[in-house]
């Protein structure tokens, strides 16, 4: 069944678990403009199953079944995160737990210092070069390859629309 253009669709969860966002309207052809992708909070990481029901006749349109493999866990007590068939990597601080200091400071690293490599520092204006250059998907690298929330894109975006209305 494909979705249809300003109805309503509501994510359901088995077992239960705390899903955002819970109710989603269908609109411009695509289901989540600017947050492309749903959390799902569950106690007990367990294999679950999606659904996504139309709200009018409760109607399920998808389903898809998850198993505790398909996704990476993330330990906040440790700070870590693993996927459960891979060992344990190390999970970067986001941009909320960093200082004002470290925000300014965007380092990307060369090599290792025991390697006599030094850290280059990317500018705000090189690192805008570079997310246009990624287009529209920069927002999916950014949550994927440097863990940061949507909040932050959100505020990102808004500085960026800021920028915009006052080149006209």
């Amino acid at each position: 069944k494909l979705l249809q253009k300003g109805k309503r669709y509501r994510l359901v969860c088995e077992p239960e678990a705390e899903v955002t966002p819970e109710e989603i309207e269908f609109v411009d052809g695509s289901v989540l403009k600017l947050k492309s992708y749903i959390e799902v909070y569950l106690e007990k990481p367990d294999d679950f199953t999606l659904s996504l029901v139309e709200l009018e006749s409760d109607a399920t349109v998808w389903k898809a079944k998850l198993r505790e493999s398909d996704w990476i866990h993330y330990d906040q007590n440790k700070n870590e995160q693993k996927r459960t068939t891979v060992g344990v990597k190390k999970r970067r601080p986001t941009l909320s737990s960093m200082d004002p200091d470290e925000l300014c400071s965007k380092k990307q690293k060369t090599g290792s210092p025991a390697d006599g490599m030094e850290t280059k520092v990317l500018t705000d204006q090189q690192l805008m070069v570079i997310a246009k250059l990624f287009g529209r998907e920069w927002r999916e690298i950014a949550i994927e390859c440097l863990q940061m929330e949507m909040k932050h894109i959100e505020q990102i975006q808004a500085t960026e629309d800021e920028v915009n209305m006052q080149k006209f």
